[in-house]
């Protein structure tokens, strides 16, 4: 749920960017035709974006709690948003 709270509190741009690349699986190239930016621009704004998530929702989490959030996607969006680049 924080995830998804902390996703929603995003800008517009960061907020569409990260939903286009973990629900629609989009890559940055194709993010950034859309809309109608570069690819560098669309993988930079996916980084800001990871970084405040990471920094407002999970700045008191171990990473022993981060493996326990309730999320139906935890597997699949949790490693992008932490370990990926």
């Amino acid at each position: 749920m924080e995830l998804y709270r902390a996703i929603h509190q995003l800008s517009e741009p960061m907020r569409e960017i990260v939903h286009m690349r973990l629900s629609g699986e989009f890559s940055f190239a194709e993010i950034g035709e859309i809309l109608g930016k570069s690819e560098n621009w669309a993988r930079v704004t996916f980084y800001r974006a990871k970084q405040k998530i990471m920094s407002n929702t999970f700045r008191y989490a171990s990473p022993a709690e981060l493996f326990m959030i309730s999320c139906p996607l935890r597997w699949r969006i949790l490693p992008q948003l932490i370990w990926k680049n």
